[in-house]
């Protein structure tokens, strides 16, 4: 998951001036304190010393900030907008405003999906994506971060695997009602559930590797309690005694006439 870009806003004794390591934010509105943010109807929180930020509900270059109680306007610096997810001013093009003014920014663009850019994280950890398969969240701090899963070294798109917490192969990856999408959330399709495989009907021991026959391509490889299918390439079997793919002339079971 990225680092955010900052942390606090640290203030210094400067009249209407927000320090950060990123942005530079200056008061636009009246400096006499108010403990309400008024397009929002709150009060700011009671809490010395840190800083509560809150999204302007029109423009997407300001936000509302709550210190020591009191409440300001603040605009982004030039080319950043409020990330309202993240809760910091952030680079325009990484920011979805949604129906905010992006300012004459290049603000991101939604996808043609329905995809739902509010994510709530129940608490801290990883949840796959509802709308891609392809996706997930890493949750902290109450922050969903999405990921998308790398492509395999063949080329091949990986797919998040929500009961191993991990990304694998589509056919080690039950989808379930998860469509798959493009990495932008475009192009969606619905997939099938496979047809179980040989190493489905096997009960996992101990971590390690179960044979599918005496001289066989594939074996199945028990991790975590969970099993899965390992196959050889062209011209090679699964030696047991090694637990590697050999040439079948270096297992016993297979005939050394025996071709792929």
């Amino acid at each position: 998951m990225s680092t955010p870009p900052f942390g606090l806003l640290t203030h210094v004794p400067l009249t209407g001036v927000v320090l950060s390591s990123l942005l530079i934010s200056t008061a636009v509105a009246d400096p006499t304190c108010n403990i309400t943010v008024p397009p929002l109807g709150i009060d700011c929180p009671t809490t010395s010393g840190v800083s509560f930020t809150y999204a302007d509900p029109d423009h997407c270059s300001m936000y509302w900030e709550c210190f020591n109680h009191c409440s300001n306007h603040l605009k982004c610096s030039d080319g950043m907008l409020y990330d309202a997810t993240h809760k910091w001013c952030n680079t325009a093009s990484d920011v979805y405003c949604g129906e905010r003014d992006c300012d004459g920014l290049p603000c991101k663009e939604p996808p043609t999906t329905n995809h739902p850019w509010s994510f709530i994280c129940p608490e801290d950890g990883y949840y796959a994506d509802p709308l891609n398969c392809i996706k997930y969240y890493v949750c902290s701090a109450g922050v969903p971060e999405p990921v998308t899963c790398p492509k395999a070294s063949n080329g091949q798109q990986e797919f998040y695997n929500a009961e191993a917490v991990y990304c694998d192969y589509q056919d080690r990856v039950d989808c379930g009602d998860r469509p798959v999408c493009d990495e932008n959330d475009d192009n969606c399709h619905q997939v099938t559930t496979p047809p179980p495989g040989p190493c489905d009907s096997i009960t996992c021991g101990p971590d390690g590797w179960i044979p599918e026959g005496d001289c066989a391509k594939c074996t199945c490889e028990c991790v975590g309690g969970n099993p899965y299918e390992i196959c050889c390439g062209q011209g090679l079997f699964w030696n047991p005694s090694l637990n590697v793919c050999d040439y079948p002339s270096n297992i016993a079971a297979c005939p050394d006439s025996r071709s792929s």
